[in-house]
C-alpha cells in the first residue's frame, strides 16, 4: 500500500503541536503493467536488485534503489510504483521463464522500451520478503 501526507521542508514542523494529521492509504492494484523507456541519464540502469525465481516462473524484486529508471517511474506513478517484494510476471509479452525475461531486459538498448507485468505480494508475505532481502546472496542487479 502507498501512503501520502503533506508537509514542508525537512526538519520543519508545518502543523501546530496537537494538530491532527490525515493519513491516506491507497490499496495497491492486484496486478498492473508499467512501461519503462530506456532514455535519459539513467537509461542503462533500472535500479533494481532481483532474484530470478525459476520455480515460481517470475523475477522477484528484492530491492528498489534510489537511482535508475524505476525510481524515476515511481516518482511519477505513485499508485503503480514498483516495490520490494513485487513479482515481474512478464517482460515485453514474454512470461514463464525468468532467465529469458532477464535477458530481454539486458538486451534492451537506448531508446528501447520495457513493458513489465507486475504483481504485488500478498500483505502477509511482506515480513518474510524483508527478511529474505537482508540475507539474500547472489542477487542480480539491473
Amino acid at each position: 500500500d502507498e501512503t501520502s501526507a503533506s508537509g514542508s521542508e525537512a526538519g520543519e514542523c508545518p502543523l501546530p503541536v496537537g494538530a491532527l494529521l490525515t493519513l491516506v492509504v491507497w490499496p495497491r492494484a492486484q496486478a498492473f503493467n508499467i512501461l519503462l523507456k530506456r532514455t535519459g541519464p539513467h537509461w542503462r540502469r533500472l535500479g533494481l536488485s532481483l532474484a530470478l525465481r525459476e520455480d515460481r516462473r517470475c523475477i522477484l524484486i528484492v530491492k528498489v534503489h534510489e537511482t535508475g529508471l524505476v525510481a524515476e517511474w515511481n516518482a511519477r506513478n505513485g499508485q503503480a510504483c514498483l516495490c520490494s517484494g513485487d513479482r515481474i510476471l512478464a517482460v515485453n509479452e514474454v512470461s514463464g521463464d525468468p532467465f529469458r525475461m532477464y535477458s530481454l531486459v539486458l538486451a534492451t538498448s537506448l531508446g528501447g522500451a520495457l513493458r513489465l507485468q507486475v504483481e504485488p505480494p500478498p500483505r502477509s508475505t511482506v515480513p518474510k520478503l524483508e527478511a529474505f532481502a537482508r540475507t539474500a546472496q547472489g542477487l542480480e542487479t539491473l
